[in-house]
């Protein structure tokens, strides 16, 4: 839809990343509406390493070792030539 409309645009998404790195909630915070779920659907593909983060420590029992990052996205049509 976004494509025929010929739109193009940055969506900046949340995501919510579990233990083991996997996308497990994504969040719009800005983006033109068309492009959302194109962006919503990518965010959900992505893998985060599972050692993400500074602290390499070991987490004490029941320690929560998900995280959040912010996520952009970039569409652009490709130019006519």
């Amino acid at each position: 839809m976004a494509k025929a409309a010929k739109i193009q645009g940055t969506v900046q998404v949340q995501v919510f990343v579990d233990q083991k790195g996997k996308v497990i909630k994504a969040c719009i915070i800005s983006g033109h509406p068309f492009l959302r779920e194109a962006a919503i659907n990518a965010a959900l593909k992505c893998k985060y390493k599972k050692n993400f983060g500074a602290d390499k420590k070991r987490p004490k029992r029941g320690q929560n070792q998900s995280m959040t990052d912010q996520v952009i996205y970039e569409f652009k049509l490709p130019s006519e030539t």
